[in-house]
């Protein structure tokens, strides 16, 4: 076991390199000057220019837009807009993420400031199709239930080309509070926001029992159900009790781990939006993470996940690659 979670953990290593590498290719495209789409795109040219700056002119479609979500920014549950813009006789009209809307704003009536009438001018970033995991959950266009950026299937449904562009918005934090509250779109910063884990992953792999042996030496006492880098808590009150049920609602992510017989340790994920399919979920992380597992029916929680030993980090891990926000993920435990 210990050559095998060596091996594991050198592997992680390599990854993040990999990765950090990709980030610096990623960022030299974003500083470079932004470049005019052609009236006439060619589709087989995009990855090549995809994290480029863009400019791009036109008048929105709104009646045609999308809510792709939930999502979530600066601790607000929302969604991004998506709006086809038709940009004018003999150009392909082309599908812009126009940026966040908190959730009460998701009826169109409810921000009319941030319907922009007219000729508009933008800079963005150029997107190419964003990868799908092992359980990546499906959209249901006939719904209009839109949960992962599926750019052939958005621009089917929009009547657009498949061509996604992500607005940038380079205003401070007073503007973006500012159209947040009326629900004008807030576009993404000039950044790449990749996210690497994978050095987490190594030490994970190298060691998996470290965590829980520190825990003993140090003598502390131990609460599975405790928040990372809160004050533990020996009983649990009615009003927690309705804490959790209004978690669940605000879509939060649970992920717990308890103690078992001597030293065995199995971790807990609920709370999942029900777009994930549990079942799917437990067939991936059982291959992914060499471990048994089980799906048991919670009567408050509903269907929870049960994996056998610490997989917390790993699990938050994939499910941050799969395009989760880190704010609906809740870590228990040590």
């Amino acid at each position: 076991m210990p050559i095998f979670t060596g091996y594991l953990g050198t592997w992680q290593i390599q990854r993040m390199n990999w990765k950090l590498n990709m980030i610096d290719q990623l960022d030299n495209k974003l500083n470079q000057d932004p470049v005019g789409l052609p009236a006439r795109i060619d589709l087989q040219a995009i990855p090549e220019f995809a994290y480029r700056k863009v400019y791009v002119s036109g008048t929105f479609d709104h009646d045609h837009e999308i809510l792709l979500g939930p999502r979530v920014r600066d601790g607000e549950l929302g969604f991004q807009v998506i709006t086809p813009l038709i940009r004018g006789e003999g150009k392909d009209t082309i599908l812009v993420n126009r940026g966040f809307v908190k959730r009460e704003k998701k009826d169109r009536a409810t921000r009319p400031e941030g319907e922009t009438t007219g000729h508009v001018q933008l800079v963005g970033m150029l997107r190419d199709q964003d990868r799908t995991g092992s359980f990546t959950p499906e959209n249901n266009p006939t719904r209009e239930e839109w949960v992962f950026p599926d750019i052939d299937q958005m621009a089917k449904h929009t009547g657009a080309e498949p061509v996604l562009v992500d607005e940038i918005f380079g205003g401070n934090a007073g503007e973006i509070k500012s159209k947040i509250a009326v629900g004008s779109p807030v576009g993404r910063a000039a950044k790449i926001e990749l996210r690497n884990q994978h050095l987490t992953y190594a030490f994970t792999c190298a060691d998996p029992t470290f965590i829980l042996e520190v825990s003993q030496i140090l003598n502390k006492p131990y609460d599975p159900f405790a928040d990372l880098g809160e004050e533990e808590s020996t009983t649990t009150s009615a009003t927690d009790l309705e804490a959790k049920k209004q978690n669940k609602e605000a879509n939060i992510i649970h992920i717990r781990i308890q103690q078992r017989n001597g030293r065995k340790t199995i971790t807990t994920l609920q709370g999942l939006p029900t777009v994930y399919d549990p079942k799917k979920l437990l067939k991936a992380f059982k291959k992914e993470f060499a471990c048994n597992g089980s799906l048991v029916d919670d009567e408050d929680m509903g269907q929870v996940i049960q994996l056998q030993g610490d997989q917390r980090t790993k699990i938050q891990g994939m499910l941050l690659e799969e395009g989760i926000n880190k704010e609906l993920i809740k870590l228990h435990g040590f």
